[in-house]
């Protein structure tokens, strides 16, 4: 994955990366959800366009600078899609590891507190 661009904007970064699909190029945007708290809380500043699928990043740089450009590798909605999904559920995934690993750290810290002592 690679990052394409920032914007001040997440909905200015959404609108090119609806662009950026209809042309077959499956795309990611980051910090949506930080900014909408507060850019100054979560200190996402800025909301990245991401291009999925690295072989697409020069189509998708010649598509900002030409909207007509034909892209060489698009692929179809529904691949895009499955793309999607993939992302989501390995995301999804990855948080379940993390949450597991953190809660066997607190079993054994608490266990470790109880019968060894402070």
């Amino acid at each position: 994955m690679k990052l394409l661009k920032e914007y001040d904007s997440v909905t200015d970064a959404e609108m090119v990366a609806s662009n950026l699909e209809k042309k077959g190029i499956a795309v990611f945007v980051s910090s949506k959800y930080s900014q909408s708290l507060s850019k100054y809380r979560t200190g996402a500043l800025k909301s990245g366009l991401w291009i999925v699928i690295d072989s697409q990043y020069i189509d998708a740089k010649e598509v900002l600078l030409n909207k007509r450009h034909e892209v060489f590798s698009a692929l179809s909605p529904e691949e895009i899609r499955i793309i999607k999904n993939e992302m989501a559920n390995s995301s999804n995934g990855l948080i379940l590891k993390t949450l597991v690993y953190t809660l066997c750290f607190l079993l054994v810290l608490v266990v470790f507190i109880v019968y060894i002592g402070p």
